[in-house]
């Protein structure tokens, strides 16, 4: 009980932190805060450790990549992580926790497949910030055709390199914190890249879009001006992260629950 205590005095000042240098906003630190008691109470700093690597990591590079011009949608609506983004990319996660505890599952499999997860959220977000500060030429993940920079379904050499490179992070902290054996840093890393490219095939054939000038951008304050709809209109960006983190928490309970040695 004094561990789980010390756990939730100390994700509740990292919480109020994160909001005072404006990478929370209220509703995203209140909901950060329930993540971080859900995360404690159920497990250890095994668990917290990867979020948190991907919280800092993906704040810092979204912080280097503010002067990107093909960034209006995330300019509009903030830098700060709201309460449906911090539920996009941590809500999964904490499902993936409470399963852990259950018994669909070991402790083992369970925080496996909670890496892969995570794998996913820091590879899309290291993708999208690297790819677009680097501004490589970009093309939509089905058809290959050229697309703007930063759209949804788009990918570079250098966005699907940081993607292999942030999964695999994720392994290799696992490892160096003696949480996982060496041996489970490439499975780590494939689930986190395969649900990034998920993430990307569901942007280009889901996610709602606007077009103008020839060119399909996600900026809903360019809606009176645009010449052509496309995808579903609900299906925002945060909800692309949420349905590719879902299909990494199928795919790898699959693999380790059945298939693994």
């Amino acid at each position: 009980m004094e561990w789980h205590l010390m756990g939730w005095v100390l994700g509740l000042i990292f919480v109020l932190l994160a909001h005072r240098k404006k990478l929370l906003s209220t509703d995203g630190a209140l909901a950060a805060l329930v993540l971080a008691i859900l995360l404690m109470s159920l497990w250890t700093w095994y668990a917290a450790i990867p979020v948190l690597f991907f919280f800092f990591s993906s704040s810092l590079l979204g912080k280097m990549n503010r002067k990107n011009d093909q960034r209006e949608i995330q300019e509009h609506k903030g830098r700060e992580r709201d309460l449906v983004q911090v539920f996009a990319n941590g809500g999964i996660a904490a499902i993936t926790m409470v399963l852990a505890r259950s018994e669909l599952m070991t402790l083992e499999d369970g925080y496996l497949i909670f890496l892969c997860v995570v794998a996913t959220s820091t590879a899309d977000t290291w993708a999208t910030e690297i790819g677009t500060m680097r501004k490589s030429g970009t093309y939509y993940i089905i058809g290959f055709k050229k697309a703007v920079v930063g759209i949804s379904g788009g990918v570079s050499i250098v966005g699907s390199m940081a993607s292999l490179a942030a999964a695999l992070s994720i392994g290799l902290l696992a490892t160096f914190i003696g949480a996982i054996p060496y041996s489970q840093i490439g499975i780590i890393g494939l689930f986190g890249f395969l649900g990034s490219t998920i993430d990307s095939i569901l942007g280009q054939l889901l996610q709602f879009k606007w077009k103008r000038n020839d060119h399909w951008r996600e900026d809903p304050l360019l809606e009176n001006e645009a010449t052509e709809m496309q995808g579903t209109q609900w299906v925002t960006n945060d909800a692309v992260n949420l349905l590719s983190g879902l299909a990494v928490l199928i795919l790898s309970s699959l693999y380790f629950l059945f298939l693994a040695e």
